[in-house]
């Protein structure tokens, strides 16, 4: 009547046991890594949307000083046609006029860029973007 007791099947056990834990906590983990990381996503692609509106209003204040760097060089040029103004001023607001348009044109290019990392990093559709 006697009996055959097995350490093996305690020590399996508590191996499989203290296995499933393991990869159970590991598995929680991975859900709260998992998280974060579209935590942090979130978080960068609505960076990138700001940056955007940014460049969205400084493309606008780009156009105003255009447009303004324009009129003083439309000015300038009279003036220097009546011999009121040095060829110098009128260089001068030549210099404003492409120092302005080259601004506008860096601008838009990095909005351009800025769109163009939303969509790749979003997924989302480029029309969709604009439309924000």
């Amino acid at each position: 009547m006697g009996g055959v007791l097995s350490w093996d099947f305690g020590v399996d056990t508590a191996q499989a046991f203290f296995d499933y834990k393991s990869v159970k906590a590991e598995s929680v983990i991975k859900k709260l890594e998992n998280i974060k990381l579209r935590k942090d996503m979130a978080l960068q692609i609505r960076k990138m949307f700001v940056n955007l509106k940014v460049l969205e209003k400084t493309i606008l204040i780009d156009q105003s000083q255009v447009d303004s760097a324009k009129e003083n060089m439309r000015i300038e040029e009279a003036k220097y046609k009546n011999q009121m103004t040095s060829e110098t001023d009128l260089l001068s607001a030549v210099l404003n006029l492409k120092k302005a348009e080259t601004s506008k044109i860096s601008n838009k290019y990095q909005h351009e860029i800025a769109l163009k990392k939303i969509v790749l990093t979003s997924g989302l559709d480029i029309k969709d973007i604009k439309k924000n």
